[in-house]
């Protein structure tokens, strides 16, 4: 798989993915519905496993989280965004965009715009992450 669609796929799981046991189950129908292959939900796996126990990726996928997974988002101009992942809390809402690739500010200017997005939408308290599903540290805060 090229690397660009290894990169949707993986947001594609990702889209699915509530919480961190629903990884396999998941990506086994993936595999079932024909959308990817056995060597597919192998590389996909031995990536996200490692991912969704990270303990600074963990909490965003704790059952029981109120979740919103790629919600669009419709401005008055009739433009639409989507976040990787919106976690809402009483507190506050945590906007999450994962990556596949290197860390750029580039990736930090799109989760401010998304974080803005919402301070509009009266949000009061956002929290901006960068998740990048390959590096070993994965966790970039957003300010």
């Amino acid at each position: 798989v090229l690397k660009q669609q290894w990169g949707k796929l993986v947001h594609l799981v990702l889209a699915q993915i509530r919480s961190a046991e629903d990884a396999e189950p998941i990506l086994e129908k993936f595999e079932s519905d024909g959308i990817i292959n056995a060597d597919d939900k192998e590389s996909i796996q031995a990536v996200l496993k490692p991912f969704l126990i990270h303990p600074d990726v963990s909490k965003y996928f704790v059952p029981g989280l109120n979740v919103k997974t790629e919600p669009e988002i419709l401005l008055p101009t009739g433009k639409t965004y989507r976040p990787d992942r919106i976690v809402f809390s009483d507190l506050e809402c945590t906007i999450i965009d994962f990556k596949t690739g290197k860390p750029e500010e580039s990736h930090k200017e799109q989760v401010r715009f998304y974080m803005n997005l919402l301070k509009e939408m009266g949000y009061a308290n956002q929290k901006g992450v960068l998740l990048y599903i390959s590096e070993p540290e994965p966790l970039v805060e957003v300010f």
